[in-house]
């Protein structure tokens, strides 16, 4: 019984722990996010709760997923967001507008175990990136 308890345990701390960092921006400001040099894809839900997406695109990749988000549907997400992932994984809004705020992440985030520590965002990392007043 003792074994099925400690496995419980592990579980419940590997896939139920979570880092929300809180992040404010000023409205025109660049704001840049980072999980790391191996992300290439960003996830984010606003106040409409709908999920849209963005990635950094090989050279030859043509899509509106490229060049900004889009939603479940592929479709540019509306108000658009001037935004691109950059080279090394940075999420980068360049200028920030009220409407961007919203919880922030990569669904392909490497486990922070397997990282080295210099790196910022530990395994299951969300922005929550609001507006500063």
């Amino acid at each position: 019984m003792l074994p099925i308890r400690s496995l419980l345990l592990f579980y419940f701390i590997y896939y139920g722990l979570a880092l929300k960092i809180i992040y404010e921006a000023r409205v025109g400001e660049r704001v840049i996010l980072d999980h790391g040099p191996s992300v290439r894809t960003w996830k984010r839900i606003r106040s409409e709760e709908m999920d849209e997406f963005i990635k950094r695109c090989p050279g030859n990749e043509k899509g509106a997923i490229c060049h900004g988000f889009v939603d479940e549907d592929g479709l540019p997400a509306s108000p658009a967001t001037s935004a691109y992932v950059d080279p090394d994984g940075y999420l980068i809004i360049e200028p920030f507008v009220a409407t961007d705020a919203g919880l922030y992440w990569s669904p392909k985030q490497i486990p922070w175990m397997a990282r080295n520590i210099r790196y910022k965002a530990p395994s299951r990392t969300f922005f929550s990136l609001e507006v500063k007043k």
